[in-house]
């Protein structure tokens, strides 16, 4: 086998294996537990809580991306003027409903990386979870 041949092998193993990966579902989510609160305050030490503010068609944050710790509880408290749907692009995605009103989601994340969490009907990102 020539060294060129060699090469060509190895690179297209290595391609193979890199998109097996992507395709893989190895990333878990544990179940959101969504509770209405008069304050929304969690009640969960040591979280990070990310305070969603929804007004018309005006969400607050608007994209930031906020740090979070791999199995850690996020707790996303919820302000709005009516009720909707967040979409959590995680691994599975999920689609959480909340109401109108104040509201806490709580999360956790098994797996390192980035999850947007968006408002589709207002087509909106709201806040980039970095799990680490």
């Amino acid at each position: 086998m020539s060294t060129r041949t060699l090469r060509l092998t190895t690179l297209l193993v290595a391609a193979l294996l890199a998109l097996t990966g992507c395709g893989s579902k190895a990333k878990t989510v544990t179940e959101p537990e969504l509770h209405a609160t008069a304050d929304a305050t969690p009640s969960t030490s040591g979280a990070t809580v990310v305070k969603i503010q929804i007004s018309g068609n005006t969400v607050t944050p608007a994209g930031t991306r906020v740090p979070v710790t791999k199995n850690a509880p996020v707790v996303l408290e919820i302000q709005s003027d009516k009720a909707g749907e967040l979409h959590v692009h995680s691994s599975p995605e999920q689609h959480i409903e909340f109401p109108k009103g104040a509201s806490a989601l709580t999360l956790k994340f098994a797996q390192p990386g980035v999850i947007d969490v968006e408002d589709h009907a207002l087509d909106k990102l709201i806040v980039q979870l970095e799990v680490r």
